[in-house]
């Protein structure tokens, strides 16, 4: 399990983890908050986290984000905050982690991401034309579509 989770951190890190542009609270609002605001889904869950992993789902509102990997008995999310870097893309910051027993919604553990970390490694995402978001970073691209 602690493998599992450390793989799962180390790809998070390398998927949302963030550049240094912006202040931590410092989003603005315009149309590309608009336009990827709501809740995403995986299209194609990468092969190194279905192992562990089942759902993988990304929340966008009010400049948060929240990206959520779903497992059978344990979940993973992030939280962050957006700053939009315009024509409907933004570069996602992540500052708390935690790790929820999904039978009954305890928080088995919980963490604060230095910026530092954060900034370490730049995550893009982009809201595309044929209504998909794209999240790019570390040689990692994850395809998310809108939940209705």
């Amino acid at each position: 399990m602690k493998k599992a989770v450390s793989i799962v951190l180390i790809l998070m890190c390398a998927l949302l983890a963030l550049s240094a542009c912006g202040k931590k609270n410092g989003t603005t609002k315009n149309s590309s908050a608009n336009t990827c605001n709501g809740t995403w889904v995986c299209k194609e869950i990468p092969k190194v986290i279905e192992k562990s992993f089942s759902k993988v789902t990304f929340e966008i509102g009010d400049g948060r984000f929240t990206y959520t990997l779903t497992g059978y008995k344990n979940s993973t999310v992030t939280e962050g905050y957006v700053k939009e870097t315009g024509n409907d893309s933004m570069v996602l910051y992540m500052d708390k982690q935690k790790q929820i027993n999904n039978a009954d919604n305890k928080v088995l553990q919980e963490k604060d991401v230095e910026s530092s970390m954060s900034r370490s490694q730049p995550i893009y995402a982009k809201c595309e034309s044929d209504g998909t978001m794209t999240i790019t970073g570390d040689k990692q691209k994850m395809i998310f579509e809108r939940v209705e």
